[in-house]
């Protein structure tokens, strides 16, 4: 992984970075939650509010870590990581209103995993041993969120083909 800035370079920064990804984390499964709910796909709604629960706790951790002064809030593109987007953020665009729960899981593995990468990176591109443990203490814990999930995948049956699509176009011409 690489950065586009040096912006972590102090804990206010590194927490600030942290809670922004725990933050749009918890933000966007709420969001997939209710495009679900309004698909009348309520397994898979479920499973995505209980993940934002599972951020929204992780954010408020970070938030209570956070120095009496914080960091000034960075605009989207002066964060470290690459993209406009945080690492376990995940993205409109891979979301489909028939997903299963194991569709469901496997998008949260990978948005684990790159929340798991972009805070090892940060520990080994630093040069101070305090953001740097910090740092390895996060992508510790998102590797528990990892297995977690990988966990669940393997109580989730195999698919097969998507079911059909229940919405069929409608001719425009």
């Amino acid at each position: 992984m690489t950065s586009k800035n040096k912006s972590v370079s102090t804990i206010g920064g590194l927490l600030y970075h942290a809670y922004v990804i725990e933050a749009e984390a918890e933000a966007r499964y709420l969001d997939l939650a209710d495009q679900m709910e309004v698909h009348n796909n309520l397994e898979v709604a479920a499973l995505f509010r209980l993940l934002a629960e599972y951020e929204g706790k992780h954010a408020a951790h970070v938030e209570g870590l956070r120095p009496a002064t914080p960091q000034p809030p960075l605009d989207p593109w002066d964060m470290s990581w690459v993209g406009n987007e945080a690492p376990e953020t995940i993205a409109h665009t891979a979301i489909d209103y028939r997903m299963t729960p194991r569709k469901a899981l496997e998008l949260s593995l990978r948005a684990e995993k790159a929340a798991c990468e972009f805070f090892t990176w940060l520990a080994g591109d630093t040069e101070f041993d305090e953001i740097r443990e910090m740092a390895k203490t996060f992508a510790a814990e998102e590797q528990e969120h990892v297995e977690m999930l990988e966990r669940e995948l393997e109580k989730c049956p195999a698919e097969g083909p998507p079911p059909e699509d229940w919405d069929q176009p409608v001719d425009q011409g």
